[in-house]
């Protein structure tokens, strides 16, 4: 990555209760910052489906006395940050995993860099469609 290129941080959280990761998300900020901004989400702010779920996940978890755990998957730039969360994303679900995603998570770049990132148009040939299911499916 360039110099002057921000770096994405792709994370997963963590119930610290039963070590079950309930979150695949990206940030620019640190670890730390993003997991406070989880933690003090407003109640009063409109949740819907798993949305709402997540919000529920994190009160219970302090209700309890704890913290979720973050733990940090990839760094990566802003022309790959679609490709490395929904890749995790995909990944934690077939291991079987439950996760609260937004429905529309993975939108981090503009429309004109979307064509770049692999996997992310809705119109990739079946042939990258069949190598990509090859290759996860190998991990």
């Amino acid at each position: 990555m360039k110099k002057n290129q921000s770096v994405y941080k792709i994370y997963v959280l963590i119930d610290p209760r039963n070590g079950q990761p309930f979150y695949i998300g990206a940030t620019v900020c640190s670890l730390q910052k993003r997991l406070s901004a989880h933690i003090s989400t407003n109640p009063k702010t409109k949740y819907l489906g798993n949305s709402l779920k997540k919000y529920n996940r994190l009160r219970n978890i302090k209700t309890a006395g704890r913290d979720p755990i973050i733990k940090l998957l990839k760094e990566c730039s802003l022309g790959s940050v679609n490709y490395y969360e929904s890749f995790y994303y995909r990944k934690y679900i077939r291991m079987g995993h439950t996760l609260f995603q937004h429905k529309n998570q993975f939108n981090y770049i503009s429309v004109t860099a979307k064509s770049r990132v692999p996997g992310y148009s809705q119109q990739v040939s079946r042939n990258y469609k069949e190598r990509r299911r090859l290759y996860e499916s190998k991990m």
